[in-house]
């Protein structure tokens, strides 16, 4: 592996600084994307700090994977085979960051907003009155139970948005 200059901060270095920050913010990006998906009347309120908290924990994932390595060649620990299976961990969660932001982004940018050129209708303006609440339905088991499922949305709308 060539030479990594050492990347340090206030003389410490910097990977176990930087492991932190992403130690903080992949599982926040991850709870956000998560509720981001699930509550829709939130989504507009999530947008941004969850776009935020994935740019931060794929930029300090980058920037983790360069600093180990510089920490690994500045102090000579190639053969530490913990090391090697740290390395490939740190290496894998850099690309699960990255294509983590990826949907996030689309996610954001699809879900748009109210001043979209050409809307004509927004339905309430968020997606929570467009959405409505969630729905609950029952279903048939194969036991004489039945099961309580929530897999839709109900939005009962007072007037025909789309007359003939």
């Amino acid at each position: 592996m060539p030479y990594i200059y050492a990347m340090e901060f206030n003389g410490l270095p910097l990977h176990p600084l930087i492991v932190h920050v992403v130690v903080v913010f992949a599982p926040l990006a991850g709870v956000g994307g998560l509720l981001y998906a699930a509550v829709p009347r939130w989504r507009w309120w999530l947008r941004w700090p969850l776009v935020a908290c994935a740019v931060i924990a794929a930029g300090a994932g980058i920037i983790a994977v360069q600093s180990g390595q510089s920490l690994e060649n500045q102090r000579h620990l190639q053969t530490l085979p913990e090391l090697a299976t740290h390395a490939a961990r740190g290496r894998f969660l850099r690309w699960v960051m990255l294509a983590f932001l990826v949907p996030t982004a689309l996610a954001v940018w699809q879900l748009g907003g109210p001043y979209i050129k050409g809307t004509t209708n927004t339905f309430g303006g968020s997606s929570a009155t467009e959405y409505g609440p969630l729905l609950f339905s029952f279903y048939p088991n194969p036991n004489p139970a039945i099961r309580l499922r929530t897999n839709n949305f109900r939005n009962v709308l007072s007037s025909n948005p789309c007359p003939a």
